[in-house]
């Protein structure tokens, strides 16, 4: 990791190494858009859903949503044409690719969908590093991704 250089890459390597190493990290900055007050956790392990959903008071009906690189939202997902936007926002679900459901098993719901989050760098740069340096260490572009919320709870913002 040598070719990092910047203090905001050096940090998102930092963090995708924890991902890879299957510890889960808090990830906070002071502004309020998605993903910068959120759990990450790698999508491998389906048996996360139920870890998290205990510790968040949640029921299993409530799955986790995959952030994922926008350039390998294709490779994730089907159905997105003209969706595309709409998916930045975590706001529909679509069907998973089988590569999705065979390497994030833990971003899919029973169903086989999943409700995305695509990230581009122009639109958090922070956010989006993170991702790209797990997908360096993983060959994985996506992660859980979950708000710090407890069930039925504000939002955190402070």
């Amino acid at each position: 990791m040598a070719e990092i250089q910047s203090p905001q890459r050096s940090h998102s390597a930092s963090t995708a190494a924890r991902r890879s190493a299957a510890s889960t990290t808090a990830w906070s900055t002071d502004r309020a858009p998605l993903g910068n007050r959120t759990i990450l956790y790698h999508a491998r392990e389906p048996e996360v859903n139920q870890w998290l959903n205990k510790r968040l008071g949640r029921t299993e009906f409530m799955p986790f949503a995959p952030v994922t690189l926008w350039e390998a939202r294709e490779r994730c997902y089907v159905g997105l044409e003209g969706a595309e936007h709409t998916a930045e926002f975590m706001t529909m679900t679509f069907d998973s690719t089988e590569w999705m459901k065979k390497n994030c098993p833990a971003a899919v719901h029973v169903d086989g969908t999943a409700r995305p989050q695509l990230i581009r760098r122009e639109v958090n740069p922070g956010y989006y590093d993170i991702v790209k340096e797990y997908e360096k260490l993983s060959g994985l572009p996506c992660l859980i991704n979950t708000s710090f919320n407890m069930h039925e709870e504000p939002i955190v913002c402070s």
